[in-house]
């Protein structure tokens, strides 16, 4: 079976916070300093790259597919297969964001944690909002999904029954 999620990838967010101080950083010296212009060019492009892969990443999310005892997780640039046997244990757990958006509104997400014998935790999250039409969509006020709908709850239930 195959579960499309929008998973959420952490470390391409927070390199793309970083390269964007940088470049301003850079932008700030190279004002200064003549010399910079080249690094501040470099710096700009690798931000708008990190952007880019970013957005790609949103759009793309991830996908789990369970086959027999074999579980395949495939991010952006990441494939993972685990058999079933090496999963100590896993859990699933609720987030609740507050956000602004037309005003304050609550994220609902869920979180699921692959704890691995060999120690490694893999953590996939998906999207547990939806939009209450458009009057919704204006004002940005999120509905929780119900646990059958979820992708990635669905996956937690088949991961799960396999391993029992």
């Amino acid at each position: 079976m195959k579960y499309k999620i929008k998973h959420e990838n952490k470390v391409l967010q927070i390199l793309g916070v970083v390269l964007t101080f940088f470049t301003f950083f850079l932008i700030v010296i190279g004002i200064l300093n003549e010399a910079m212009f080249w690094a501040m060019i470099a710096s700009l492009a690798l931000t708008v790259i990190i952007a880019v892969l970013c957005f790609i990443d949103k759009g793309v999310g991830a996908s789990i597919v369970i086959r027999d005892r074999t579980i395949t997780i495939n991010h952006l640039f990441v494939r993972k297969k685990i058999d079933v046997d090496d999963i100590d244990s896993v859990d699933m757990e609720d987030i609740k964001r507050h956000r602004r958006g037309a005003g304050v509104y609550i994220d609902y997400r869920r979180k699921m944690t692959i704890l691995l014998n060999s120690g490694k935790k893999i953590v996939l999250t998906d999207n547990a909002s939806e939009v209450n039409g458009i009057a919704g969509f204006v004002t940005g006020e999120r509905d929780e999904k119900p646990d059958e709908e979820i992708p990635l709850c669905q996956a937690y239930n088949e991961i799960f029954d396999l391993m029992n």
